[in-house]
């Protein structure tokens, strides 16, 4: 009986760390928050949106400021892509990103002519 208990545990455990770790983060800044400051916690998870960004196009968003004394880059991904076995089209690309430290910096990203800056506070 011990052992089944115990080996319930451990199922249940591993659940939910991948239920954890497959959640949305908390907060996401928008293109449309450009000029925007946000506060976070130290070792808070955030994303950065960007929606419908052409696939395979000769500009496409990428960061341009970020101190990784502050903020920490996770991984970058893409979703919602318009159309399937197809050339072109878009997507919308998001940056994970994970705050380290306490203090307060600029995040910056541009595509082409468009830009997007915002003043991440990390308490």
């Amino acid at each position: 009986m011990k052992r089944k208990l115990c080996m319930l545990f451990i199922l249940l455990a591993c659940l939910c760390s991948i239920n954890g770790f497959a959640q949305k983060a908390a907060l996401t800044i928008k293109e449309s928050d450009n000029g925007k400051t946000f506060t976070v916690k130290k070792q808070q998870a955030f994303d950065v949106l960007f929606k419908k960004e052409c696939v395979g196009c000769q500009y496409v968003w990428t960061t341009t400021i970020m101190d990784t004394t502050y903020i920490k880059s996770v991984s970058s991904t893409y979703s919602n892509k318009s159309c399937k076995n197809c050339t072109g089209g878009n997507q919308d690309h998001t940056f994970h990103l994970k705050a380290k430290k306490a203090g307060t910096t600029q995040l910056a990203f541009a595509m082409g002519d468009k830009n997007l800056a915002v003043t991440i506070k990390v308490k």
